[in-house]
């Protein structure tokens, strides 16, 4: 299986749909790779971000087996390796989920609950009460000159999924928790198509449980509720704190499904 230029790429399978990240990279917001098997009449398709999600979409024949195994084994996990990730994600429709679970026997597959929740409305949107007295600092191209101590981090995040800085800041955006020149909570997007927007929350391990999360996250989903976007919230099921987060919030919960993950 060849790489394929994004732009190859015109129609995707509904069956992701409820997984934005398909959306973002064949819409070129965010970047990633696509691998089809024939890019005249492709019968399976695997979406990579460049960081640790895998989308595997179409039909696996017997044919493909192999060759999706060594695209997982001797391509991606090592390309993931070098970029110092230490997991791959595999995500696929439930019909395909376990056939795909038989590929990647031998890569010690184990499997993640994850549930996605929505909401469309800044009417849906509850108090979010917090104890946090620090407001939240919308993240700009100054704050991030600003010399603060965990920026690298905030750029890893921002840079795992956008191409640049001004593609971030274009298309995305997010909020962060700065208390004497230091990053300590962030909420940011990550994946978006036409009309939603996925995004992810980060805590410093020593700040957390101080009501940080909550604070960027109310701040960052209003703006985005405010621009006319759907907002999704992804997270596995055994996040407690991510998972109490969106419902205080006011997230609708509308999908548990599971995924496969793999140790690079």
């Amino acid at each position: 299986m060849e790489p394929k230029k994004l732009q190859g790429i015109e129609t995707i399978a509904e069956e992701l749909g409820q997984n934005l990240m398909s959306l973002s990279v064949t819409e070129l917001y965010t970047k990633g790779i696509v691998y089809v098997d024939n890019p005249e009449e492709p019968n399976i398709y695997v979406i990579w971000n460049c960081c640790d999600s895998v989308l595997v979409g179409g039909r696996i024949e017997d044919n493909l087996l192999i060759p999706l195994r060594d695209l997982f084994s001797k391509t991606l996990m090592m390309l993931a390796r070098g970029f110092g990730i230490p997991h791959l994600n595999f995500y696929s429709a439930p019909i395909m989920y376990e056939r795909l679970g038989n590929i990647l026997i031998g890569l010690g597959p184990r499997q993640v609950r994850r549930s996605l929740f929505q909401m469309r409305s800044s009417k849906d949107m509850k108090s979010g009460n917090h104890n946090n007295d620090n407001a939240p600092r919308r993240i700009t191209r100054e704050l991030l000159e600003m010399g603060l101590t965990n920026t690298k981090a905030l750029e890893g995040w921002i840079y795992s999924f956008w191409k640049d800085e001004e593609s971030f800041l274009g298309n995305s955006g997010g909020y962060a928790v700065v208390k004497k020149g230091t990053i300590l909570s962030w909420c940011i997007g990550v994946y978006r198509s036409a009309d939603r927007i996925e995004v992810g929350l980060e805590t410093v391990e020593e700040s957390r449980n101080q009501g940080f999360g909550m604070a960027v996250s109310k701040e960052c989903i209003n703006e985005f509720l405010s621009n006319g976007l759907t907002v999704d919230w992804h997270c596995d099921s055994a996040n407690s704190p991510s998972l109490s987060i969106a419902r205080k919030l006011g997230f609708k919960e509308i999908l548990e499904y599971s995924i496969y993950q793999i140790d690079t």
